[in-house]
């Protein structure tokens, strides 16, 4: 990098670094150290939290896992981003930590695709990037 430009640390959200150059911010650079891929099974409940009100309860050992793995994943307050998928349906959410679970959000849009609804059996796929 030439005098003009710099890194800074920290800069967009967490991990992820700022470029400035000449007085202004080019894009963000995010490294990614690898990916944890998660399928399991689960009933699912309702809880009149934030919308979208259908939750799908990760299980605990796998809960217990994520809270493991702390802040390489976590952007604060105990959520996750990840990327979830029920048969072809492929969404972006945060799991959500909830009285010593996660809890994954089921979007009206996939809750419609997929037929779910509370007390439902579903089985979804989550990949979590962590950071380096």
């Amino acid at each position: 990098m030439n005098e003009a430009s710099r890194r800074v640390p920290g800069g967009c959200h967490g991990n992820r670094a700022m470029v400035i150059k000449k007085g202004f911010r080019s894009e963000c650079h995010y490294s990614v150290k690898s990916a944890v891929t998660i399928t399991f099974t689960g009933t699912t409940i309702e809880w009149r939290g934030p919308s979208p009100f259908v939750f799908l309860p990760v299980p605990n050992d796998i809960s217990a896992e994520l809270v493991s793995l702390g802040s390489s994943v976590s952007y604060g307050w105990g959520c996750i981003r990840a990327v979830c998928e029920c048969g072809d349906v492929r969404w972006e959410t945060s799991l959500m930590p909830r009285q010593g679970i996660y809890l994954v959000p089921i979007k009206v849009a996939v809750q419609r695709r997929c037929n779910i609804d509370v007390d439902v059996k579903m089985t979804v796929t989550i990949s979590i990037q962590t950071r380096a």
